[in-house]
């Protein structure tokens, strides 16, 4: 009898506990911060705009984490003075491509470090929330959000990512399947439709892809509509669906890649959705950049960044002027009108570059 007694006691010990770990671990996953990454790289005076725009449009319980890959380090005390909550985590690059920076500024040598912290971005992903908002230092928030609300829907419906931003390229964004609540809407895809030809043209086999560039037949725009699966950064992202993206990544960027696997994961898992705000609700910078790619304008954007980060750090470039719109051009032109060296003209001839390059493919650039 007394066994018996000693056998329900502890059936009831149990259960209660049990229940009691249920709810613990309930209230901590309702309590527990949504992860805001924002991957950050010698632009101080455009991280400071997007920090401003989380801390004006975003509400609920989140954690602001900053991936830096070599801003130098008086550039990031100040945002740290400025933000005291937010982390900032350095790439295993930081330091030597600092220095490097440095060595551009100064003359010594040329800006020559190439490797991506690709690593770096998925080991803070691995450790980051469920989902988790990525953001990029040269693009901001224009609208209110609420991260628990956000984060509860997306969680609910299934969804691998949230856009907050498609440049105005309708190309990017497909079709609209159903309405998910007042500003949200479910990407219908619209993918090519020979869209199995995905994998041989980005592994190029046969040198398919390098043929039918040079034919005319395949052109970038073929790649847009695969952009409704993904994007690069300014959505909000189910953590395991990102990795999965990004797990086979050397030190570049290969977006194509990055799209491919997108398309492998939506057919393994036919059920995963897709989501966007009705309307944009941020916005990037059209007139910097963090390098020239543009061989033909020899406008050194090392020295022209350093430039403008100086005006930031002594308080003369104001990271919120003509908010939520970018800055003018006549605004920072004056910071580079009487430098001795970067081209007035030169950066006046890359904005042109830059802006007929994403016109071309769709992309709205006013």
């Amino acid at each position: 009898m007394i066994d018996r007694k000693r056998k329900k006691s502890a059936i009831k010990e149990a259960f209660a506990l049990t229940l009691l770990t249920n709810w613990i671990d309930l209230y901590w996953r309702k309590k527990k911060k949504v992860d805001i990454l924002i991957k950050s790289f010698n632009r101080p005076y455009y991280l400071d705009r997007c920090l401003r725009s989380i801390e004006r449009f975003v509400t609920g319980s989140y954690s602001i984490k900053v991936l830096d890959d070599g801003t130098p380090a008086v550039y990031l005390e100040k945002i740290k003075d400025k933000y005291p909550d937010i982390q900032i985590e350095k790439s295993n690059y930081y330091e030597a491509k600092s220095q490097a920076l440095m060595d551009h500024v100064l003359g010594a040598k040329k800006y020559d470090l190439k490797p991506i912290p690709t690593q770096f971005w998925r080991e803070t992903v691995a450790e980051a929330t469920d989902y988790f908002l990525l953001m990029e230092e040269d693009a901001w928030l224009t609208g209110h959000i609420d991260i628990d609300s956000l984060s509860s829907l997306i969680t609910q419906q299934s969804i691998m990512h949230l856009k907050f931003f498609w440049d105005g390229n309708q190309h990017l964004i497909g079709g609209t399947r159903s309405r998910l609540n007042k500003d949200i809407v479910e990407i219908d895809p619209c993918l090519p439709k020979w869209d199995f030809l995905i994998d041989p043209i980005v592994q190029n086999t046969f040198k398919l892809r390098s043929a039918l560039f040079k034919s005319g037949m395949l052109s970038y725009h073929y790649f847009l509509p695969y952009y409704a699966l993904y994007t690069v950064s300014s959505a909000i992202f189910k953590k395991s669906y990102w990795l999965n993206i990004w797990n086979d990544s050397p030190e570049k960027v290969n977006e194509f890649k990055q799209l491919q696997e997108a398309y492998r994961w939506n057919l393994l898992h036919p059920n995963s959705r897709h989501a966007r705000f009705e309307s944009q609700i941020v916005k990037a910078s059209l007139i910097t950049s963090s390098f020239n790619t543009y061989r033909s304008l020899p406008l050194d954007m090392i020295q022209l960044n350093y430039n403008l980060n100086e005006h930031w750090r002594n308080g003369r470039l104001d990271s919120m002027t003509n908010f939520p719109n970018d800055f003018t051009e006549t605004y920072i032109g004056q910071f580079l009108e009487n430098s001795a060296v970067v081209s007035f003209s030169l950066w006046k001839d890359w904005i042109a570059a830059n802006k007929h390059g994403l016109q071309s493919i769709g992309s709205a650039t006013t």
